[in-house]
């Protein structure tokens, strides 16, 4: 059996293709301006969803950053008060909690990079 291969433009044009491509062709209908404006509310909306969630991490990060120093500054305190045989098997593990600055530019590193992700996707 033998098979035959139609090219596209080796196909005639049919009434509904020459409906469509004459839609196409036709001129913008005037709007004075209506279609700019919607563009251009919409693009504000996008930009405006962009920057809503990376605004709300700073401002939340920013509020939560006095309880988590002071959560970081208690933690030697309550490995204090913690029973002799836990304490003991907890100074065998090695935890080094890193300084405030380190803390802070991991921080800003992460809320960076989905920022930029962020961006890009879109």
């Amino acid at each position: 059996m033998k098979s035959v291969i139609i090219n596209m433009a080796d196909r005639m044009k049919d009434a509904q293709d020459l409906k469509l491509e004459s839609m196409f062709t036709s001129k913008a209908i005037a709007d004075n301006g209506f279609s700019a404006r919607i563009q251009q509310r919409l693009r504000r909306q996008l930009w405006l969803r962009r920057l809503t969630l990376p605004i709300a991490v700073l401002i939340g990060g920013a509020i939560a950053m006095k309880p988590l120093v002071g959560f970081i500054t208690a933690l030697p305190k309550l490995f204090s008060v913690l029973p002799a045989s836990v304490s003991s098997n907890l100074q065998q593990v090695p935890i080094s909690i890193p300084q405030l600055p380190t803390i802070m530019l991991g921080g800003m590193l992460v809320i960076v990079v989905v920022m930029l992700t962020r961006m890009l996707e879109e």
